[in-house]
């Protein structure tokens, strides 16, 4: 995991938002995008993966994803100008429709996104099979119908080769 205390990405000419999700073992506590006047929200997976970002400082144009429901504080700054999103709460805590399986827990997995994984014995479509994923049947039978398809398929196919 790659821990970083801080990254300062203010007067970079950004158009849109980074995507820090192909760096999703990023330890990441402060992120300054402010003095970017073109900066854009990309997408609804802005931050996905930033389970400890705890300070955000956005141009004034753009607004803290989620707002008071995911940061403790949500406030203008000054020199230069801008928003500020603190301390990032725990979407899960207070969300008890998030996850509504019983076999499953919610988990934060970065500002105002959320994974639901499964309890222990619990596996698949919304954690719904108890039991253990049967690996040795899925795996036997994969391979076994890759070789069977390959061994037809070259059977059938290989008459049309011209010697």
């Amino acid at each position: 995991m790659a821990t970083f205390v801080a990254i300062d990405l203010m007067g970079s000419n950004l158009t849109e938002i980074p995507d820090f999700i192909q760096n999703e073992n990023l330890n990441l506590s402060v992120i300054d995008l402010r003095s970017n006047p073109d900066l854009q929200p990309s997408n609804d997976n802005n931050f996905l993966t930033l389970t400890y970002l705890n300070d955000l400082l956005l141009p004034v144009h753009v607004d803290c994803s989620g707002g008071l429901r995911i940061w403790e504080r949500v406030e203008s700054v000054d020199n230069p100008k801008g928003n500020r999103c603190r301390n990032q709460t725990d979407i899960c805590v207070n969300s008890t429709h998030l996850c509504i399986e019983e076999s499953s827990l919610c988990t934060t997995n970065g500002p105002n996104h959320f994974l639901c994984l499964c309890k222990q014995d619990y596996y698949g479509y919304k954690c719904l099979r108890n039991g253990t994923f049967p690996t040795a049947i899925f795996f036997g039978s994969t391979v076994g119908i890759t070789i069977f398809s390959s061994i037809f398929l070259y059977w059938t196919q290989r008459r049309h080769v011209k010697k």
